[in-house]
């Protein structure tokens, strides 16, 4: 069966194509990452946001940070679909993967991503990221962004960071 969708990956039809990644995520293990990785390249946006998704479900599931970098790579995708597909990706299922502040740096550009979808799921990404980050390597670049030089990224960057105050200040019932 594995051998098959991977086969399917090489059709004409997109269709079949992104069908062949989005069950990937579901029956394959780390055999699937490498053929995923090719299809996010794929020249159809449809399949390289299956293929995005499918890359994240995939390495969070069997544990490989490795796939952090693939996913971190679509943010510059020219779909909107796809940028939208990778800055959830990161922040949902790879957050507690990432350990590199180059993949925060490239959240930070996209919350100038002219989709303001994109621009509020990398804003979400960066939250969840921060909220789960215990190195300052981590949650140094995101404390810089407070004084960059874009005022719509300082108050992106405030609201995440006020969040994380207002949580932390909570008292238990």
């Amino acid at each position: 069966m594995m051998d098959d969708l991977v086969e399917r990956l090489r059709d004409p039809d997109p269709e079949v194509r992104a069908f062949a990644t989005h069950y990937l995520k579901n029956l394959g293990g780390e055999e699937a990452i490498e053929p995923l990785i090719v299809a996010a390249g794929d020249p159809e946006p449809a399949v390289r946001q299956s293929a995005v998704h499918s890359l994240a479900v995939l390495g969070f599931r069997t544990k490989q940070g490795r796939v952090v970098s693939h996913v971190e790579y679509a943010l510059g995708d020219e779909s909107s679909e796809v940028r939208k597909e990778a800055a959830m990706a990161l922040g949902a299922w790879l957050a507690g993967m990432i350990d590199d502040g180059r993949t925060i740096q490239s959240l930070l550009k996209t919350l100038k991503d002219p989709d303001p979808e994109v621009a509020e799921r990398a804003a979400f990404a960066l939250g969840n990221i921060y909220d789960r980050a215990g190195r300052y390597d981590l949650v140094r670049p995101l404390l810089e962004a407070e004084n960059d030089e874009d005022a719509d990224i300082r108050q992106k960057v405030g609201e995440i960071l006020a969040k994380k105050v207002r949580m932390a200040d909570r008292k238990p019932f």
